[in-house]
């Protein structure tokens, strides 16, 4: 005799859908709390790349020094300063605000076309630098914002200070 099979079909409970429901919520949650993640160290690393663009000309003879803002944004005096490495092996940190007569307009910020004298007897040059020899010069400035310091320019020669004019 010939065996009949039959098929019976699980018990229906009634709390079956609700593992499938909670799977799903899970697993927006995660997709989510993942895309926010990555969005937010994606953003975070855009804005930590800011920079000050910046192009500067430094006109230097024997005798004098004086840097010239040739385009690009503009530099704060307050937050940027100069490292000045003498002949003798000492530096001194020199902030870009005591060299304040070169801000022609007042605004606080050294833009184009603006001249900051160093050294060099005239009477934009308010440092006294007379009887050292300068040896490197570089111009540290902040970018907007709570951005690092940055280097913008370095200079190597020899110029003799002389006092201010």
């Amino acid at each position: 005799m010939e065996s009949k099979r039959r098929c019976r079909a699980a018990p229906h409970r009634p709390d079956a859908g609700i593992a499938d429901v909670i799977s799903n919520v899970l697993m927006v949650g995660i997709t989510v709390a993942l895309a926010a993640g990555v969005s937010y160290l994606l953003i975070f690393e855009v804005q930590a790349e800011e920079q000050v663009s910046t192009s500067i000309r430094m006109d230097t003879t024997p005798t004098s020094f004086h840097m010239v803002h040739n385009g690009g944004e503009a530099i704060y005096l307050q937050e940027s300063y100069l490292i000045v490495t003498f002949a003798d092996h000492t530096s001194e940190t020199r902030p870009l605000n005591d060299l304040s007569a070169g801000d022609t307009n007042g605004d606080g910020q050294w833009g184009f076309g603006e001249t900051l004298c160093l050294t060099g007897g005239d009477a934009s040059c308010d440092v006294d630098y007379s009887g050292k020899t300068i040896s490197f010069v570089e111009l540290v400035a902040k970018p907007p914002g709570d951005g690092s310091d940055q280097l913008i320019t370095s200079w190597t020669g020899t110029v003799t200070g002389q006092l201010p004019g």
